[in-house]
């Protein structure tokens, strides 16, 4: 995990960042590390931001959001 945030309504926010998930080995270790922290902190969703990639990727702790930098930068907001 790159980055916890806890946002104004006290929900815990996790973040992984990665130029793109294309090689199977990257994507492999991405999605590992965010499902330990998701177990870890006991959460049920998480955000992958990327270039330009954007999917879900449901895994045995809860959904990984893989989104586009322009798209999270557009959309988010604590």
């Amino acid at each position: 995990m790159d980055f916890l945030i806890k946002n104004n309504e006290g929900q815990v926010l996790i973040f992984q960042v990665c130029e793109t998930l294309a090689d199977p080995n990257t994507r492999k270790r991405e999605v590992r590390a965010l499902q330990a922290a998701m177990t870890e902190l006991n959460l049920d969703k998480s955000i992958l931001i990327t270039r330009n990639e954007q999917e879900t990727i449901q895994v045995e702790s809860g959904i990984i959001e893989v989104q586009a930098i322009w798209k999270f930068l557009l959309d988010f907001s604590i």
